[in-house]
C-alpha cells in the first residue's frame, strides 16, 4: 500500500501541547509531503530533507506522536470549512443536506491534514486548535469505493415504514431495488448507485410500490398503538 492510498493520523495520546508549539512548522512538513510525494512509509520515515530541514523539531513531533504509516490521500473540491467547533455544531448537518450526494463520502480534515470522521475528533481540533477544519468531496476512486461498500450494505438490508398507526413494517431493499428497475425500465445494477448516493431515492422509490405488492414479504415488528378501549382502563384520572 502506497501512502496516497491511505491517511495520515497522528496518534490520539500525542500531547497538544507539543503539537501546538510547532504548529505553523507541523502545516509546512505536510505542504512538503504532498509536494514531494514519497511512495512509502519508509521513505517518510528517511525524509533526511526534513530531518535537515527548519522543520526538524515538527518532524520531530510526528515521528515521536505519528503513525507515519501513511499520510492524507488526496482529495476532491472543497465542499465547505468549519471555522470553530461551534460552527460545526451549528451547521454541520445544514451543510451536509445541501450538499446532497457530494457529500456521501466526503473527508473532513483539520488544518494538519487529519481525517475528523466523527465528533471526536473536531472535539479534538477544538483541544489542539487544529480548525478550520475543511470538508472535502471525494475523488473518483473514493466515491466508487464508497458506492461498492454501500451497495454491498443495501444488498442485505430492510427498509422499514412506520404507519400512520404506528406500527412497523419492514421489506427488503433489495425488493424496492427491483420494483425501481421494472418501473424505469433499466437493470438493478443501474439503481444500486443512485441508491447507494441518496437514501431519499429508496423512500420514494419504496412509496411508490403498491401496497398489494409489499404485503405479501411485509414483516410487521412492532404493532400498533393500543385502542381507548385499551388505554382508558390504565388512564391517568383525578376529579376537577
Amino acid at each position: 500500500m502506497t501512502i496516497t492510498e491511505s491517511q495520515y493520523e497522528i496518534a490520539h495520546s500525542a500531547p497538544p501541547r507539543a503539537i501546538g508549539e510547532h504548529l505553523d512548522a507541523i502545516k509546512k512538513v505536510f505542504t512538503w509531503l504532498r509536494k514531494n510525494q514519497p511512495a512509502t512509509a519508509d521513505e517518510v520515515q528517511s525524509a533526511t530533507a526534513l530531518n535537515d530541514s527548519e522543520f526538524a523539531p515538527a518532524w520531530a513531533v510526528l515521528l515521536e506522536n505519528g503513525n507515519l504509516s501513511a499520510y492524507p490521500a488526496e482529495c476532491g473540491p472543497v465542499l465547505f470549512t468549519f471555522e470553530n467547533f461551534q460552527d460545526w455544531v451549528n451547521t454541520a448537518r445544514h451543510q451536509f443536506e445541501n450538499a446532497g450526494s457530494k457529500a456521501k463520502a466526503a473527508r473532513c480534515r483539520d488544518s494538519l491534514g487529519r481525517d475528523c470522521p466523527t465528533g471526536f475528533f473536531f472535539n479534538r481540533a477544538e483541544d489542539e486548535g487544529t480548525f478550520p477544519v475543511t470538508c472535502y468531496e471525494a475523488t473518483t476512486e473514493q466515491r466508487e469505493a464508497y458506492i461498492k461498500e454501500r451497495v454491498a450494505e443495501l444488498k442485505e438490508a430492510n427498509y422499514e415504514a412506520t404507519m400512520p398507526d404506528h406500527s412497523v413494517w419492514q421489506i427488503p431493499v433489495k425488493l424496492i431495488a427491483e420494483h425501481a428497475a421494472k418501473r424505469q425500465g433499466c437493470g438493478i445494477e443501474e439503481v444500486w448507485p443512485t441508491f447507494a448516493l441518496d437514501d431519499g431515492t429508496v423512500v420514494d422509490s419504496a412509496q411508490m410500490m403498491p401496497w398489494s405488492d409489499v404485503e405479501v414479504v411485509a414483516k410487521e415488528i412492532t404493532g400498533a398503538w393500543p385502542t381507548y378501549d385499551e388505554w382508558w382502563a390504565v388512564a391517568e384520572g383525578r376529579t376537577t
